[in-house]
């Protein structure tokens, strides 16, 4: 699936602490979703909610953590990425959590 990475860059205020963030220019980055169609289960644990949904990418492909995903009208806040590895140590693709922004 084709989906809109923005990039987040997060930056404290230098009088108040208070944390800013600030949206980069848009791109188009190809992703696989896995369990798409559970997208809307949240998983309560205490406070913590887990991740909406997950995407596998490409090796090569830049995304972090805080940066946006948008995918049919619904926007996701990236919470982790992974790389996966090759028994030779080479990254041969990533894993985000993403979690449904309201």
């Amino acid at each position: 699936n084709s989906v809109t990475r923005t990039p987040v860059t997060e930056t404290n205020d230098n009088v108040t602490g208070d944390r800013e963030t600030s949206d980069g220019t848009d791109a188009t980055i190809t992703v696989i979703f896995k369990n798409i169609n559970s997208v809307f289960e949240w998983k309560e644990q205490g406070e913590e909610k887990g991740a909406t949904t997950q995407i596998f990418f490409a090796a090569a492909t830049t995304l972090n953590k805080e940066d946006k995903i948008t995918f049919q009208g619904l926007t996701f806040r990236v919470k982790a990425v992974n790389g996966r590895f090759d028994g030779g140590g080479t990254k041969i693709f990533q894993k985000a959590r993403l979690e449904a922004m309201k």
